[in-house]
């Protein structure tokens, strides 16, 4: 689980991405960090047989077992725009940790 406000919280979101853990992102406003956005749509290519995905300015082995999910505060009342939930392209849509 990783923290929206914690500065680190990328850290988290590459291993996740490397490992093919699942990661909850909590504390998640309308803003949402740019660095997310090929998360969000899936943008990988493929370099020497490996999918890779961009983070931020990291490049990093994408892992077909990785999963998200995507917690709203619930302190700022905050209705997500409708543009974040179309650009969810994950397979799974039902949760965390379930299968397609």
């Amino acid at each position: 689980m990783a923290q929206a406000d914690d500065p680190n919280y990328m850290r988290s979101m590459e291993r996740a991405l490397r490992m093919g853990d699942p990661v909850a992102l909590t504390k998640v406003t309308e803003e949402l960090d740019p660095s997310l956005r090929p998360i969000l749509l899936r943008e990988t290519f493929t370099r020497l047989g490996h999918e890779i995905i961009t983070l931020g300015e990291t490049e990093i082995e994408y892992n077909q077992n990785f999963r998200y999910d995507f917690h709203i505060s619930s302190a700022s009342n905050v209705i997500p725009a409708m543009d974040i939930f179309s650009l969810d392209t994950s397979p799974d849509r039902k949760g965390l940790g379930r299968n397609p």
